[in-house]
């Protein structure tokens, strides 16, 4: 059996998608061959699979930075660059064959439909309501990922995979489309392993993971960090990750005058060693699919307190708050007069998952 996967790129830093689906490819069993068609020349995750490339046209930076005031200019260069990339798929496409082709993320799912392949996974792993809301994902106007892709995926041959019961619920409930659910796998002792590092801090402090972006919020929990300080707690709060919100925190923090108590650490290559030793996980998230970190936080024991966001929060998290900084402080405190925490189980382990997988695959393969 051969199997392609359709994904952005193999960056350590892009995020969970990029990470999770290593993980599961490198935990294929050898008799299933696969290769990547990536669309963004960058793989520093560990791999099996020959990678493959797709390059692909460039856009102009002025655009990319003022995507929303330039809103129909950015549609142009978005349509523009999906349709080159869809003539760049069939290309390949014409001279190499795959029983199964599995595209991560909406926008490469929809790459894989137009492109006119049958035997197509695709992979939905984020709450759709939320995240196109005049985002402008990949330069392309929403009731492309709200109605023109969800009436293309109603295909019967092509299979839907979601990563949390609450995505496939929505499906079914707003499109009457049927998927299958199958969680992110995760290398468990792999995790716990990189998580008994040392690390440089000697104090006790709260934590967050993620991409500095409006989906993640971290202004949210800045805020309910400052109320926090107000009630006299010890802590300090680590936030790791990167992005295009990064200078704003960081003013928001000099200007609430945490500047000793927030600390912006950026990306780091073993984040487990830090999320091993916090007091408590935290996320202000907007919306999520599955969040990945979460999973890591039960397998480390650390107890995540979130505001309860579609999706994934009710599946993974015990400690729930409505979503303002007030509730979100108002939960930490009630949380840290607890004696013991509770988890969240979910099966993610390697065997449980592969063998998931490869019964889907099978599938492809009669």
């Amino acid at each position: 059996m051969k199997v392609l996967i359709l994904l952005h790129s193999l960056d350590k830093f892009a995020g969970g998608v990029e990470r999770r689906t290593s993980e599961l490819e490198t935990n294929l069993p050898d008799d299933i061959k696969r290769e990547y068609l990536l669309f963004k020349n960058i793989v520093s995750l560990p791999h099996k699979g020959k990678i493959n490339f797709i390059k692909s046209l460039k856009i102009p930076k002025f655009i990319l930075k003022n995507k929303k005031k330039l809103k129909f200019l950015a549609y142009f260069f978005g349509f523009l660059i999906l349709f080159y990339r869809i003539y760049q798929v069939k290309k390949f496409l014409q001279n190499n064959d795959f029983n199964v082709i599995l595209a991560i993320d909406d926008y490469f799912g929809l790459i894989g439909v137009l492109s006119g392949i049958d035997n197509l996974i695709v992979s939905v792993r984020n709450y759709p309501e939320i995240l196109y809301q005049n985002s402008l994902i990949h330069l392309l106007p929403d009731f492309v990922y709200k109605k023109v892709y969800p009436k293309l995926i109603k295909n019967k041959k092509i299979k839907i995979h979601v990563v949390s019961k609450c995505i496939k619920k929505y499906l079914k409930e707003k499109y009457d489309l049927n998927s299958f659910v199958i969680y992110n796998l995760f290398e468990i002792e792999k995790i716990r392993s990189l998580a008994a590092e040392n690390i440089e801090f000697d104090f006790e402090y709260f934590i967050n993971i993620g991409h500095l972006n409006h989906q993640k919020n971290q202004k949210d929990l800045i805020y309910a960090y400052k109320i926090l300080k107000e009630h006299g707690i010890k802590e300090k709060l680590l936030i790791i990750g990167d992005g295009e919100k990064k200078e704003e925190l960081k003013n928001l923090i000099k200007e609430l005058n945490l500047e000793n108590d927030i600390f912006l650490l950026g990306k780091k290559e073993n984040p487990y060693k830090y999320l091993k030793r916090a007091k408590f996980y935290i996320s202000t998230s907007l919306y999520e699919g599955f969040p990945g970190v979460f999973v890591e936080a039960n397998i480390l024991k650390v107890p995540i307190i979130s505001y309860n966001f579609k999706c994934g929060a009710e599946e993974l998290a015990v400690y729930l708050s409505k979503k303002n900084p007030e509730s979100l402080a108002k939960k930490i405190l009630e949380v840290k007069n607890l004696k013991t925490y509770h988890f969240k189980n979910v099966d993610v382990s390697k065997n449980t998952i592969i063998k998931k997988w490869i019964k889907i695959f099978k599938e492809f393969n009669v």
